[in-house]
């Protein structure tokens, strides 16, 4: 008689539902289970029946069923990512909680660790997606031929929230380079992106590289004259063209990957001391007609004369002495004791006094649109008169 245990029953609750009770009582523990409890009552809005019993009973099959299942589908890692973002998005990234919650569930630590990892580490690539997205855009336009691997997987796997969490490997992609790149440096990406037909033209026409468009930039701004509206132009261009020119200028079409981030690197260092360089580089791409005009009113003598004149004040020699013929003293004229060497060049040119003469006359003709001039054209009038 001591272990007798009545059974009081005073609301007449079916034994069914008498059943479940210690067992909702324990999952009640759960934020999970009860995120998925409301789930299940949701679904069991149209019951046509009003009994209370009947109502726990149907909410309970299918709370209990759906319990069942995500235990399953996150132990074998079958379960998307997707579901499991929804179910524990309360928590955001509070991982100590949602480890707390996936122990209760699985009971099983390894399992549980990994898959925290595999969720943090789709989450960082979630973040990486948008430059990874620009880095191949840029690829594109750029027509590099390196596949840019580590961008094609984390746009696969962080594009489709139907990624089950078993084909995540936290091991498999090194996502530092991407990781660290900050919101103002993907939109310099981004405006890079969108100043294709710019670039493009850049790339086209500039075959010299830097050295081209530093010519090009001299012209223009002698073309700009003294306005002021056009002299803001050039100096848009000046800065943005030099800015990204490790982009535009300094990689060859099978540049890897690894060489485009250090080229991007070289950007960012210009966008710490420029921190408008995305918006001018979008107000410079606006403007990409003007220059086209610009460049084609200049022929290709001037653009000579001025590459010229260039090489002779950066790495010119001049001499002055005895001819090499070994002209009289008596016959000595200035005309043919100086001359100039450029040893830089690929073949290495000698100019005489009479062709000094006639660069410095049509350097005179190009730059005498403009008061202000050409550093380097006034710099080699300078030297040579």
């Amino acid at each position: 008689m001591t272990s007798f245990t009545p059974n009081i029953n005073p609301f007449k609750i079916p034994h069914e539902i008498l059943q479940i009770l210690p067992k909702l009582d324990n999952l009640e523990n759960s934020q999970l289970f009860i995120e998925i409890w409301k789930r299940a009552k949701e679904s069991s809005k149209n019951l046509t029946t009003d009994t209370f019993c009947v109502v726990i009973w149907e909410i309970w099959i299918h709370a209990i069923e759906n319990w069942g299942t995500f235990y399953e589908e996150l132990k074998t890692g079958d379960i998307s990512v997707e579901s499991l973002e929804n179910l524990i998005q309360v928590f955001e990234e509070n991982y100590d909680e949602i480890e707390k919650e996936l122990m209760f569930v699985l009971k099983d630590k390894q399992i549980v660790k990994k898959r925290i990892d595999q969720l943090k580490h789709y989450r960082i690539m979630n973040s990486c997606q948008k430059a990874s997205n620009e880095l191949l855009q840029i690829k594109r336009i750029l027509g590099l031929t390196d596949t840019f691997e580590i961008c094609l997987q984390i746009t696969r796997l962080a594009c489709s929230n139907k990624t089950l969490m078993k084909e995540i490997s936290p091991n498999a992609l090194d996502m530092d380079c991407l990781q660290n790149i900050k919101t103002n440096e993907i939109r310099c990406l981004e405006e890079f992106r969108k100043a294709e037909p710019m670039i493009k033209w850049l790339k086209e026409t500039m075959k010299e590289g830097l050295r081209e468009l530093k010519v090009f930039i001299d012209l223009a701004f002698i073309s700009a004259g003294e306005g002021d509206y056009e002299i803001d132009k050039m100096n848009c261009f000046h800065a943005v063209t030099y800015a990204f020119a490790p982009l535009i200028f300094d990689l060859k079409q099978d540049s890897s990957f690894d060489e485009v981030m250090k080229k991007c690197d070289l950007v960012w260092k210009e966008l710490q001391n420029d921190k408008n360089l995305p918006q001018e580089l979008r107000d410079t791409n606006k403007e990409l007609e003007w220059f086209k005009v610009v460049r084609q009113s200049h022929g290709s003598v001037e653009v000579t004369t001025l590459k010229q004149a260039e090489q002779i004040v950066a790495h010119g020699i001049y001499e002055v002495g005895f001819p090499k013929d070994k002209t009289s003293k008596t016959e000595l004229e200035i005309s043919k004791v100086i001359t100039l060497n450029v040893p830089q060049l690929h073949d290495e040119r000698e100019y005489t006094y009479s062709n000094l003469m006639d660069l410095q006359s049509r350097l005179m003709l190009v730059g005498g649109q403009t008061e202000k001039g050409n550093e380097n054209i006034e710099r080699f009038t300078a030297v040579s008169l």
